[in-house]
């Protein structure tokens, strides 16, 4: 899948069917595991804008970013936000769990919620675990 990512980026070729079957399998593994996508992830990725998107991480995620994104960086920063924060990931996700453990060992007041059955839509795949957990979240941080 790698080799097909680099040869079609490298080439420009991002509309290859080759190149879009192996982003479509990615994200099926790591975006949203659910099969069919439900409606609101088709809309979703129907109305993205693709020049906006590109000029923020550049022709695909997979490679290099080159986009204006590119320097972005707030790790070190982290630890300035005052406010309690939840951090989810799924156990499949593209951002993985670990570097969302990473995130939440830098925030001063932080909770870690993975969900073991989601890849980056957890909030689709396993929305009632989802949805417990933010509100679990919210009731103990309510009166801060």
């Amino acid at each position: 899948m790698q080799a097909v990512l680099d040869h079609h980026e490298q080439g420009g070729w991002l509309g290859c069917p080759e190149f879009v079957a192996v982003v479509a399998a990615y994200y099926q593994r790591h975006v949203c595991r659910a099969s069919p996508w439900p409606a609101c992830v088709e809309n979703a990725f129907a109305g993205m804008n693709a020049a906006i998107y590109e000029a923020m991480w550049g022709v695909s995620e997979f490679g290099p970013v080159t986009g204006v994104l590119r320097d972005f960086d707030v790790r070190g920063r982290l630890g300035q936000i005052a406010v309690p924060a939840l951090v989810t990931a799924g156990r499949y996700d593209e951002a993985r769990p670990d570097r969302m453990r990473a995130v939440a060992d830098e925030l001063p007041d932080a909770e870690l919620a993975i969900f073991e059955s989601s890849s980056h839509m957890a909030f689709v795949e396993e929305r009632e675990a989802y949805v417990s957990r933010l509100r679990g979240f919210l009731r103990r941080n309510d009166a801060r």
